[in-house]
């Protein structure tokens, strides 16, 4: 339940905690211990979703990890939800064209990954 939550957007590391706090109070009633738990699922957000889920996807994908952040980031702001789900298709696309037109070549190499 924790992952399907941390996918939301903007959002997500906040309610990824909800399911760890609902167990931590049938077990522990120190403030401390809830802490290290945000502390905990908040780390393990930042690094998945930064750089273990671009590393992963961009093998797959055969897209450059920095362009695949940068994607995020940019499809996200311009888009919302919408574009998180959409930028890797987009960026995809954006190599694809870039492959196959002569002066966009080196955009189309730096994409690659």
């Amino acid at each position: 339940m924790s992952g399907l939550l941390n996918m939301v957007p903007y959002i997500g590391v906040v309610l990824a905690w909800f399911p760890a706090f609902v167990i931590a109070l049938a077990k522990w009633s120190n403030v401390g211990q809830f802490v290290f738990i945000a502390a905990m699922l908040t780390t393990i957000h930042l690094l998945a979703l930064n750089l273990l889920g671009p590393k992963l996807v961009g093998r797959r994908v055969r897209l450059n990890a920095v362009a695949i952040t940068i994607a995020l980031l940019f499809w996200g702001w311009v888009w919302g939800g919408m574009g998180l789900v959409l930028a890797i298709p987009i960026t995809a696309t954006l190599r694809v064209v870039c492959d196959h037109t002569e002066s966009w070549k080196p955009v189309g190499r730096w994409l690659s990954g």
